[in-house]
């Protein structure tokens, strides 16, 4: 008997090592992408005229890190990544039209961690940087643009050992993304500012 609680407690033990080792780590995710978009068109002597629409739509990433032990409970990361979205989204304002559509980002992040039992929760302070695309339409026109927007993540994860060096990773972020002019005249102004939720599963692997 003796020897198989023995057995049982080095099992667990390698399990959670998982989640408190220190070093090197990767991962690859895949989730969905939420956007709300604030269409911000200025025009002096008008004020400002301000619509607000969604896209969604799947999206992925690669990311890697560095893993420290603060001590038996807290685990601190940082982390960096590569994400790409297909989330696209369309509105209309009278006979005017404008699509929107996510593409590549990257980004650097803290993650701070706890140890639930053998699983890891923890919190996300990161800075993203994501390029958009913007088509703008009305009768006899249409015109795209390209903008990048960084702002400020903050997220909620856990991680779930599956063995001793393969980890699945169940994050939620959301990011409040600058505004940016895609067209600018004298006395006129077009601006777009994205707020991106963000659900990801992932593999991560500790090396």
């Amino acid at each position: 008997m003796n020897q198989k609680i023995l057995i049982i407690a080095s099992a667990l033990m390698l399990v959670s090592s998982a989640v408190t080792a220190e070093g090197l780590y990767g991962g690859v995710g895949l989730g969905w992408s939420d956007t709300q978009y604030t269409y911000i068109e200025k025009e002096t002597g008008f004020g400002n005229l301000e619509i607000d629409y969604g896209a969604s739509g799947p999206a992925t990433s690669l990311f890697g890190g560095y893993r420290l032990n603060l001590n038996n409970d807290l685990l601190l990361a940082f982390e960096v990544n590569v994400a790409l979205s297909s989330a696209k989204g369309e509105d209309k304002f009278e006979d005017f039209s404008f699509k929107s559509e996510q593409k590549a980002g990257y980004g650097i992040a803290a993650l701070l961690g706890s140890r639930l039992g053998d699983n890891l929760i923890y919190g996300r302070l990161g800075y993203q940087m994501t390029a958009y695309e913007v088509t703008l339409s009305e009768p006899g026109f249409s015109e795209s643009w390209k903008e990048t927007h960084g702002g400020i993540r903050l997220g909620l994860g856990a991680e779930l050992p599956l063995n001793d060096r393969v980890m699945l990773r169940l994050d939620w972020s959301r990011t409040w993304h600058s505004e940016e002019t895609y067209l600018s005249e004298p006395g006129f102004s077009i601006a777009f500012e994205p707020e991106e939720s963000l659900f990801q599963a992932a593999l991560v692997l500790q090396y």
